[in-house]
């Protein structure tokens, strides 16, 4: 199992969606989620970050991520 922190971004302001980072466990995840900064002090909008859990069965497709990872 892995745990992707997330920067979920606004459509109507523009921010966008990116990965943050990936992490081993879930604790490990949180941790890193609250270091991250308040969303309104850095980007704006009404955006926001979250940790998805991935499973060993699913399929993510990295590529894209990879310039941000």
């Amino acid at each position: 199992m892995k745990y992707l922190l997330l920067a979920v971004g606004c459509i109507e302001c523009g921010c966008s969606t990116f990965p943050v980072s990936w992490h081993k466990t879930k604790k490990e995840a949180d941790q890193a989620l609250n270091k991250c900064p308040d969303w309104w002090d850095t980007f704006g909008g009404d955006g926001y970050f979250t940790v998805w859990k991935v499973g060993d069965k699913e399929s993510i497709n990295t590529h894209a991520m990879e310039r941000y990872l």
